[in-house]
């Protein structure tokens, strides 16, 4: 057997303890600090089917629970903006944009301004670029980094990029994955050099253009 590729000893025991904290944050509720142990271990271990199977279970149990809160009323709106994540994470893009709708209006309702306001931007770009309105994500995103994205700043050159890469404006698109290399070290892979060639030649593509071109946002 070749174990060249496997990962050391003190690597494995590092990840069995991880998904262990990942199990037990699960059980108790602590969706978000599962997934956080869980990513951790990806960090070491890409190839980990364990964690991507966990990490897909704390997705399908936050998503469920987002969801019976919903029905019982008793989510609070910070609460409302991290269930809106659980819903993009999961490609749950409808109910994302619905569940954005309703804390738009409790925002309208409040005055117009929340604490979360580039939060529920960002959230809101995400959604419309999933749902296929390029332009309007793009105008979101936008609107997100003017206000300081802060350290939403990865995540959203990330989707300005795969906007104008979807829009058909590459030159900027490769801008924005340049300074996501140069700024915050997300390498620029093989995946992203061919797509961008394929945008530009006019040749037909997939219509997921979000997948394969960078690390997951962290």
């Amino acid at each position: 057997m070749n174990h060249r590729n496997q990962p050391s000893l003190p690597t494995r025991l590092r990840t069995w303890l991880w998904l262990r904290k990942a199990r037990r944050r699960l059980h108790a509720g602590d969706h978000e600090t599962a997934a956080a142990w869980c990513e951790a271990v990806l960090e070491l271990d890409r190839s980990s089917t364990t964690a991507r199977q966990l990490l897909e279970e704390i997705i399908e149990a936050a998503v469920a629970d987002g969801r019976r809160r919903m029905a019982s009323g008793a989510l609070d709106l910070p609460v409302a903006l991290t269930v809106v994540g659980w819903f993009l994470e999961a490609e749950e893009y409808a109910e994302a944009a619905a569940l954005l709708r309703k804390i738009q209006r409790a925002v309208t309702v409040a005055g117009g301004r929340i604490p979360w306001e580039r939060e529920l931007m960002h959230l809101r770009g995400r959604v419309s670029f999933h749902l296929g309105c390029h332009r309007r994500a793009l105008e979101e995103l936008t609107r997100t980094g003017s206000r300081g994205a802060g350290d939403l700043a990865p995540e959203n050159l990330y989707y300005r990029g795969l906007c104008f890469l979807a829009l058909g404006e590459h030159l900027q698109a490769v801008a924005c994955f340049e300074r996501l290399a140069e700024e915050h070290g997300w390498a620029i892979t093989q995946r992203f050099l061919d797509l961008i060639e394929e945008r530009s030649s006019g040749a037909p593509h997939s219509q997921d253009t979000s997948r394969g071109i960078y690390p997951p946002p962290q």
